[in-house]
């Protein structure tokens, strides 16, 4: 499940705070296309690796995950792994 807001509870009642998480979600999608650009992978072939893996998903699923960065860390972790990337460094 996807959470694109964080609900806080007080006294006062039901308040929404900002959506925060816009930055990292824009650096998981940067950095998956990143690693593709520098295998001259894309989408079809890496839906092809993970299903080897034994993961399935579809090229369309896949691209508007990556696209949006809406992906959780076992399938970043995944797609990571099928790409063929072994480092993930977090500096900016």
């Amino acid at each position: 499940m996807n959470i694109d807001f964080v609900v806080k509870f007080s006294h006062l009642g039901l308040m929404q705070a900002p959506d925060l998480d816009q930055e990292w979600r824009d650096r998981v999608s940067g950095m998956l296309k990143a690693e593709m650009a520098r295998r001259k992978l894309g989408y079809r072939e890496l839906v092809g690796r993970l299903r080897e893996m034994g993961i399935e998903d579809n090229e369309k699923n896949l691209s508007t995950k990556i696209s949006r960065g809406n992906v959780g860390a076992v399938t970043f972790l995944q797609c990571m792994k099928a790409i063929g990337c072994q480092t993930i460094r977090l500096d900016d």
